[in-house]
């Protein structure tokens, strides 16, 4: 579940700037457009409005999808205009926000990836943001699309840099392959208006890659399922496949573990089973686990089945039930966390950092997450003790992947069974790695295989979605 949060920065952009996704074909002189194709469009579309969504804790609905980016422009009501084209993508937090945010503040009219292949200057419709109120002082002008022709422009000074095009106050007539943007471009020099090209400070948080250079084929392949892609000779598919390996984890230097679960209590349903669940498969994060427990019942012969995609995740939580009284949680994180870097090599990120890294702050955190559990300590210790004694089983398992969550489920899966599946299916990692089809695939088998193995069952978390705008 993602809260959005209405403070700060990201607030600020959402009030004051319209998010808008385009799909137009990139555009190269002298060259046609090469034609998209919808397989691959999708996959980008979607990842660009994933990534908007998660970077800038936009929700979906704030984002909306423009045939052009004339009509991105006149569907736009607030004060700056971003406007991405499928496949772009920032991947930031906080920081990535405070420096849009500056650079609204610096944007004259257009800012963008300024294009200098022909006589005439162009915008790359990757990612452009626009000020409206200075192009509604302007008269609205057209962005300008691509073609050959003579236009009458106004010209940069000629000294302008990559990174700048300073207005010389002349006009001429240019006869050229005219790329987008030419006469928003020409609109700004004319009223004595800067085009700015995006700084280092932004260009940090963004992923821009131009699949149509390529193999189409081989892209639509490789983006399916990144982890299993082959390598590819394509330099810009190995640089788009690199960062979405990496991403949220750098794979094999680092692994996650949340020592809390930042997720609600609103999804987990007024149900309770007697004698109580057979078998309860839960993800080794937080302590939502055991309120589902207490909500949906247990007996002395139910089974928990503890499961994550990170190793060191499930160590701890063994540790927890093994050795662990209930009490005192910030003096025990501290010495599991000594153990834990011993017993795996790799770079484990406990979250949330901010939390976890004070044994004072874990400790108020455990306080605030059982009172809103439990209610009472008493109550806490009577449920921890009780389900210490349970028969647990604690298994590795990337349930992301048909084949391991297959297998979870028909090993383990009995009577009235459970299984809190989070937000997996919609997390940073599934969906910058896996096609809709391939999460929806997973997520099937799962229920499919709970079907097959219990008497009943009940997910607990979210389905895949499909992340795009309309």
């Amino acid at each position: 579940m993602v809260v959005f949060f209405h403070g700060g920065q990201q607030e600020y952009l959402r009030t004051h700037v319209d998010f808008f996704l385009v799909n137009v074909p990139t555009y190269r002189p002298g060259r046609e457009p090469r034609p998209r194709v919808m397989a691959l469009d999708r996959r980008l579309a979607e990842l660009t409005c994933y990534f908007t969504f998660f970077s800038y804790q936009l929700p979906l609905r704030h984002m909306r999808f423009a045939a052009s980016l004339d009509g991105a422009l006149a569907a736009s009501t607030k004060d700056y205009c971003l406007i991405q084209n499928a496949g772009h993508i920032f991947y930031g937090q906080d920081q990535l926000s405070i420096d849009l945010k500056a650079e609204l503040e610096r944007c004259a009219f257009l800012t963008g990836t300024v294009v200098h292949d022909s006589a005439y200057h162009a915008l790359n419709p990757s990612c452009i943001l626009v000020n409206r109120r200075a192009w509604e002082q302007l008269g609205r002008p057209a962005f300008g699309a691509p073609h050959r022709g003579r236009e009458a422009v106004a010209l940069p000074q000629s000294g302008s840099t990559p990174t700048h095009l300073d207005p010389a106050g002349q006009q001429s007539a240019v006869e050229t392959h005219f790329g987008y943007g030419w006469n928003a471009i020409s609109a700004s020099l004319a009223a004595g208006l800067p085009v700015a090209a995006w700084p280092d400070q932004m260009r940090r948080w963004m992923i821009d890659h131009d699949p149509y250079a390529g193999n189409v084929a081989e892209w639509i392949m490789d983006l399916d399922d990144v982890m299993n892609a082959p390598k590819p000779e394509d330099g810009e598919l190995a640089s788009m496949l690199a960062f979405l390996t990496k991403t949220p984890d750098p794979v094999g230097s680092a692994k996650s573990v949340f020592v809390y679960n930042s997720e609600a209590y609103a999804d987990i349903p007024n149900l309770r089973y007697r004698p109580g669940l057979d078998s309860a498969f839960v993800l080794a994060s937080g302590f939502k686990a055991n309120r589902m427990l207490e909500n949906f019942g247990f007996h002395d012969n139910t089974h928990v089945i503890v499961y994550d995609y990170s190793a060191p995740a499930v160590a701890l939580r063994r540790m927890m039930v093994e050795e662990w009284n209930g009490t005192d949680f910030g003096r025990f994180m501290t010495a599991a966390r000594e153990r834990l870097a011993k017993m795996f090599p790799e770079r484990i990120v406990f979250h949330p950092g901010e939390i976890t890294a004070s044994p004072e702050k874990v400790e108020a955190e455990f306080q605030s997450e059982i009172s809103a559990a439990f209610h009472t300590p008493e109550r806490w210790l009577a449920h921890w003790q009780r389900y210490r004694t349970l028969k647990h089983s604690f298994v590795p398992a990337d349930i992301l992947q048909p084949e391991p969550a297959r297998d979870l489920i028909s090993k383990y899966a009995k009577g009235h069974a459970l299984i809190w599946i989070s937000d997996i299916f919609n997390s940073p990692n599934a969906v910058g790695k896996l096609s809709w089809e391939r999460r929806k695939l997973a997520y099937d088998t799962i229920l499919e295989s709970l079907a097959a193995a219990a008497t009943t069952d009940v997910v607990i978390g979210a389905a895949p979605g499909l992340w795009l705008v309309s």
